[in-house]
């Protein structure tokens, strides 16, 4: 689940209760920098640009911050607050979530809102994968069916019904989407929306095939409540995402699943390795990937106090699913979401209340980018990389 009591925490809860993702949702979809790439016919080694999803719970915005030299147009457009992005050919797409329920265009040249088309009034879309400029799929909450859309028009091209893969409450809960090869990857939570949105005896991930637009696979999640963006890595080929179960239990990790057979691998990297929920993640490599991880305790022995429930961005070992080292610790619930560029740097999100910005990672070495995080005007929640 697209997918933080202070202000923070009571949102971060919000929105992991409302089918919010912290990218990790998110969530947002779904494709690393080489498979967006790929998908808008770019090479992986020009990204120019960071489309930054900021909220403060409240009011949505977004900015953009400029790769080459880190500088920042902040509040350059206005986004619901629970919102998140993917990029495709020469535009971002918006997913505005509960409440707006619709898919916002953006020019990628100009940054400014080409088309605006709704996904159903209270549908509470979750996430959108791009198969042209003519051909969307998008995943909703709130309904039993997968919505096939022309993002350019507005236009409906169908629907994928879901219902028999529906939990008690009649609704799948469909969140996260990748596509990949002509298969859709769908994330099913099938989330007791009775009890607050809780795991039930299990989740499932659908494989679509997108000709005739059915479901030719069924796969059980190894741990419930699939929660953040689908990564594949294509020098691993495998994609991944990372079940959660229950927040507050070590319990979950990252799934990795054979686009090859269709297959799952179980889990490569565990909850109890990484010591706490993995809430989002990014691969830089077969040996190194960032993750940040919720829930874990840290202490000042000279100043004799700890801090619980913090966040963490932790290296971690894709292939032996070793946790590598701790690369920086936020406070409680403040750090959502990290995604590499082509640069090999990792775009870290910390929504610390007094500072919040992007802090920026060198991917090799782990060594922190720029001293202070980029100011981007509202707290960041999403990073989506793209060129322009």
């Amino acid at each position: 689940m697209k997918k933080e009591i202070n202000m923070l925490l009571a949102g971060f809860i919000i929105l992991a209760l409302t089918g919010g993702s912290c990218p990790g949702s998110n969530g947002s979809n779904q494709e690393n920098n080489a498979q967006s790439a790929a998908a808008s016919g770019s090479t992986a080694t020009d990204d120019t640009d960071a489309f930054v999803v900021t909220t403060d719970f409240t009011t949505g915005s977004f900015a953009v911050v400029h790769l080459a030299d880190q500088s920042v147009q902040s509040n350059v457009g206005s986004i619901l607050a629970d919102a998140t992005a993917t990029f495709f050919g020469d535009s971002l797409y918006v997913v505005n979530r509960l409440g707006q329920d619709n898919i916002q265009t953006i020019k990628a040249s100009d940054l400014v809102t080409e088309t605006q088309f709704s996904t159903g009034n209270g549908s509470n879309p979750q996430d959108i994968a791009m198969v042209s400029a003519a051909k969307a799929y998008v995943s909703r909450l709130n309904e039993v069916s997968l919505l096939v859309m022309n993002p350019g028009t507005g236009d409906t091209l169908g629907t994928i019904d879901l219902t028999s893969h529906a939990d008690a409450d009649g609704k799948p809960e469909a969140t996260g989407l990748l596509l990949h090869n002509d298969k859709l990857y769908a994330a099913l939570g099938r989330l007791d929306q009775d009890a607050f949105l809780f795991p039930t005896d299990h989740s499932e991930i659908v494989i679509i095939d997108t000709v005739t637009n059915t479901v030719e696979k069924t796969l059980i999640t190894t741990v419930p409540n699939p929660y953040t963006d689908f990564v594949y890595h294509a020098t691993m080929d495998r994609i991944l995402i990372s079940e959660v179960g229950f927040f507050g239990v070590n319990d979950g990790g990252i799934e990795s699943i054979n686009p090859t057979t269709g297959a799952s691998e179980g889990l490569i990297v565990t909850e109890a390795t990484m010591g706490g929920d993995i809430i989002a993640f990014d691969i830089l490599s077969k040996t190194k990937g960032y993750a940040v991880v919720a829930g874990g305790t840290v202490c000042d022995n000279n100043a004799g106090t700890c801090q619980t429930n913090v966040t963490q961005l932790m290296s971690f070992n894709p292939t032996t699913g070793a946790k590598l080292a701790t690369v920086f610790v936020g406070g409680p619930f403040t750090l959502v979401d990290v995604r590499f560029n082509s640069l090999g740097q990792a775009y870290l999100c910390d929504t610390t209340f007094t500072k919040p910005g992007i802090r920026i990672f060198d991917g090799t070495t782990d060594l922190p980018v720029n001293s202070d995080p980029i100011d981007t005007g509202l707290p960041p929640y999403k990073v989506v990389f793209f060129n322009r």
